[in-house]
């Protein structure tokens, strides 16, 4: 999924993950080293078997979430399920940070939310350089 670099990086520097395996989210530094990877790997990957994984616009799935999940099944060959449009319904654990987001709709709160924190301002153009 592809979203906003600073909406992505205001996300994660701000919540605390706990566990030592996580305390490179603690460090801005840590995080535009992280994006650098995860942007190697992904170009890496997209040129050894094009077509094999499905990107999106984390924004486009906000603002037709239906739409957009019709296109990633389509994509992965499954059949559609309204369900899919209520997936804060199941009650199937959730064992991550976002336990709390993943019982509610899709909402669009977080889009443009790096606009609150101008005091990033110098790690938001270590990111736009990547």
């Amino acid at each position: 999924m592809k979203r906003d670099i600073k909406d992505t990086a205001v996300s994660i520097y701000n919540n605390l993950f706990g566990g030592v395996k996580m305390d490179w989210t603690y460090s801005q530094k840590n995080i535009v080293e992280y994006v650098r990877i995860y942007k190697e790997l992904m170009s890496f990957w997209e040129e050894k078997i094009p077509n094999y994984v499905y990107n999106l616009n984390y924004e486009d799935l906000v603002n037709d979430q239906e739409k957009i999940s019709k296109k990633i099944l389509e994509f992965c060959d499954l059949e559609w399920d309204d369900k899919c449009l209520s997936f804060y319904k199941t009650a199937v654990p959730v064992h991550t940070v976002s336990l709390h987001q993943s019982r509610q709709p899709i909402y669009k709160k977080s889009i443009n939310s790096n606009i609150n924190y101008s005091k990033y301002k110098d790690f938001f153009d270590e990111l736009k350089k990547l």
